[in-house]
């Protein structure tokens, strides 16, 4: 039988159903790198729920998650993402901080119940899904996997009660953690740590917005902050004194797609009408690397030094986009991209956004309704067109995913791929046999990496997960 995720070897002994064993393949052969074991301190007891990196002879077999095993965790709700190198999600519940990760390297993905408070500490609020924990990886070969968490300690005597934000390393392979970082000393009684986040990723650093409702930025309270996951250190610190802060888009990829920025919204108080400017920061330094002017969210990355936005100083549904290159705007041609769109690679390398537009001489169109046309816009601030409005509205086409420079859409009466080039890629494909589609990407040293997606559960609940490289798509695994 191939190996499943082990049950509890800690906690509460249990085990997984058969068919929830046998979904978990091994990963691609030739993919061995996984992350730096990191020595476990003397602490907290954790619960081991995943299998080791796997060795050279794999199976060319996607890795899977399904909701059935989310339930066993009793993890509803749980939600999985792409997380710098890794793919990711937390749950706090009962005392418990639940990590939930697959980086390159490993044959299942993790499930680690993890107690990271000392004695002493309390940790937040019960809550289910990352709402005051957060899990993010780094994007080098051997990616660092940390946890970011608030702690409280007990008033005790004459010390008062005390809260600190900490970011600990977590080794996959056999759920321990190593040791944690203090990321921004004591939290200053005016502000709160109750939902710290990391915001952006890099090869070595992890940029994290330690403060949950940072209003103003104090003289000498950093806002955001860069730790060095491998060292376990802080890389850099930045300050707005004065200034009102707001993260707008976190984890924006960048340089190569193993570094990212964040996307800042900045504003000075202090002037009369002012604005919030919005300004692009490197996770890897801390460095602004642009301040694209007064542009509103969605941000997207169409490349190296490469960002789209949807200019606020537009009305209505035709604000006009931007496309800003090294610091450098140009305005969108040919049209407006629906907030709908995805991003994604075009099998050549290069990123781009696919989704529906309105033609720029459509005045009446309403991105909001449907019967638009299907196009893509990359770094050439260009849309083109991928098929016709009357075409996209006679087949009442959806569109499902975007990955590899294929776009999966649903007909009226079948499930579809489709180029970039407005064809039809092989045949319509059976949902029943091929039920995933494509949520997010990331390009590796060692190729390029899916998650996928059902919509709910093949065998009921929340949804199933499977992992693929290079673009394989999965197939159902029950």
């Amino acid at each position: 039988m191939p190996s499943g995720i082990r049950a509890s070897e800690v906690k509460a002994t249990r085990t997984l159903p058969l068919a929830a064993a046998l979904v978990v393949a091994t990963l691609l052969a030739g993919c061995s790198q996984s992350a730096e074991p990191s020595s476990s301190q003397s602490s907290p007891e954790q619960s081991a729920s995943s299998a080791s990196p796997s060795s050279s002879g794999g199976t060319d077999s996607p890795i899977y998650l399904t909701s059935s095993e989310i339930q066993q965790h009793d993890l509803s709700g749980l939600a999985l993402t792409w997380r710098g190198g890794m793919v990711g999600g937390t749950a706090l519940k009962g005392g418990t901080a639940t990590v939930v990760g697959w980086i390159p390297g490993m044959s299942e993905v993790a499930v680690c119940e993890l107690e990271p408070w000392q004695d002493g500490e309390t940790q937040p609020t019960d809550t289910v899904v990352d709402s005051a924990i957060d899990v993010m990886a780094t994007t080098g070969d051997k990616p660092v996997v940390m946890l970011l968490y608030p702690a409280m300690a007990e008033a005790s005597g004459l010390d008062a009660q005390t809260t600190h934000v900490y970011a600990q390393s977590v080794d996959l392979s056999s759920c321990s953690l190593g040791e944690r970082v203090d990321v921004a000393g004591e939290v200053p009684k005016d502000l709160t740590a109750t939902a710290p986040k990391f915001i952006g990723t890099s090869e070595n650093v992890l940029a994290v917005a330690p403060f949950s409702s940072l209003t103003t930025s104090l003289p000498d309270v950093p806002a955001i902050i860069g730790i060095d996951a491998g060292k376990g250190s802080t890389a850099w610190k930045q300050s707005f004194p004065g200034k009102q802060i707001e993260v707008r888009n976190d984890y924006l990829e960048g340089a190569q797609n193993n570094e990212s920025v964040f996307d800042l919204g900045v504003q000075d108080n202090s002037q009369p009408a002012a604005t919030q400017v919005r300004t692009l920061v490197s996770a890897a330094t801390g460095e602004t690397v642009a301040t694209a002017g007064d542009f509103e969210a969605p941000s997207v990355s169409l490349g190296e030094d490469v960002f789209l936005y949807t200019d606020a100083s537009g009305e209505g549904v035709h604000d006009p986009q931007t496309v800003v290159e090294n610091g450098k705007a140009k305005q969108v041609s040919g049209g407006v991209m629906a907030p709908t769109a995805v991003a994604g690679d075009d099998g050549e390398g290069n990123r781009v956004l696919v989704g529906f537009y309105c033609a720029a001489d459509a005045s009446d169109c309403d991105l909001t309704g449907s019967g638009h046309a299907l196009g893509y816009v990359g770094a050439d601030a260009s849309i083109h067109e991928i098929l016709p409005a009357s075409k996209v509205e006679s087949l009442g086409l959806k569109l499902l995913g975007f990955s590899n420079g294929n776009i999966y859409v649903e007909t009226t009466s079948e499930h579809l791929i489709v180029g970039l080039d407005g064809k039809q890629v092989g045949d319509a494909y059976d949902e029943d046999k091929f039920p995933f589609h494509p949520v997010a990407e990331t390009s590796t040293s060692d190729g390029l990496w899916t998650l996928w997606a059902t919509d709910t559960g093949i065998s009921g609940g929340s949804a199933d997960y499977a992992i693929t490289k290079d673009g394989e798509q999965p197939e159902n695994p029950l």
